[in-house]
């Protein structure tokens, strides 16, 4: 805990920890910040590559490809609201609700995956590998899809094992509600990074021009996005103000540079891509 507890006959003292909170919850958003940084590079160096790279080609088609990309989207965003309230609620005391929330957070967490491995399923199957590109053109591009996507996939996959280990150890009374707090921030921060992927891997390799009728929703889906991470870490009122001013307002930078990107994508896709 965050207390001061001097021991009897000891050199020296526990001391108090700056940001007043546990050190779990501490060392959850050091990993959230630091695990940024990964996706971040990744998705710069596939920008990068994506401009650089003259025989870049485009596979996707918005239906089905962007189509299920938006049904996931829609899957994790629901996610991040079933695992707010099971932080609420477990906060409030309410096991069983908590418990509830979590279950169908993993659901539906799940159902994320098999969508993302299916999509996989479909580019092996047209011939798409890290390595090889079945159109003739640049190799890059079936090996950031697979780099970015995969990293995705491994992240919401430790998500689901992280919060089933919290929740049987938090239905057998072993730990308390710090624990399904700290396990959350963590799943806020995979919705977050997959409002950074859809956009920049899916809606830029758009093969022919976006939908008019789909911009709306995609506008939505990122103002959604941005307002679920944002309504979670309304939370941190409760902690120090030293933790506010280091965290939030790197991820308030965050959240507004990813809707700056979410319009600069769907802008590009309308503008530069043929067929629009």
């Amino acid at each position: 805990m965050s207390h001061v507890a001097a021991q009897p006959g000891a050199q020296g003292a526990y001391v108090a920890s700056p940001y007043g909170i546990r050190s779990g919850k501490l060392a959850m958003w050091l990993f959230i910040l630091s695990d940024a940084v990964t996706f971040a590079a990744m998705l710069f160096a596939c920008g990068y590559l994506r401009l650089a790279s003259p025989d870049w080609v485009r596979p996707f088609a918005f239906h089905p490809v962007i189509v299920g990309g938006i049904i996931m989207t829609v899957v994790l965003l629901a996610s991040a609201l079933t695992m707010a309230s099971a932080v609420a609620a477990s906060a409030s005391g309410n096991r069983a609700a908590a418990l509830r929330w979590i279950v169908v957070t993993v659901l539906l967490g799940l159902a994320f995956t098999v969508a993302n491995l299916h999509e996989w399923r479909n580019m092996l199957a047209e011939g798409w590998r890290p390595g090889v590109n079945p159109t003739g053109g640049s190799t890059l591009v079936g090996a950031t899809f697979f780099a970015i996507t995969g990293l995705s996939i491994l992240h919401v996959v430790a998500g689901i094992v992280a919060i089933g280990v919290i929740a049987m150890k938090y239905r057998a009374g072993r730990i308390g509600a710090g624990a399904v707090e700290t396990v959350g921030l963590y799943w806020q921060f995979v919705n977050v990074a997959w409002m950074f992927v859809f956009p920049l891997v899916y809606v830029m390799n758009l093969r022919s021009g976006l939908p008019a009728s789909a911009l709306p929703l995609l506008l939505v889906l990122a103002s959604l996005g941005a307002a679920s991470a944002l309504l979670y870490l309304m939370r941190l009122r409760h902690e120090r103000p030293i933790l506010l001013w280091s965290v939030v307002l790197t991820l308030l930078f965050t959240l507004l540079m990813m809707n700056h990107i979410w319009a600069d994508a769907l802008r590009l896709a309308r503008l530069r891509l043929p067929g629009s």
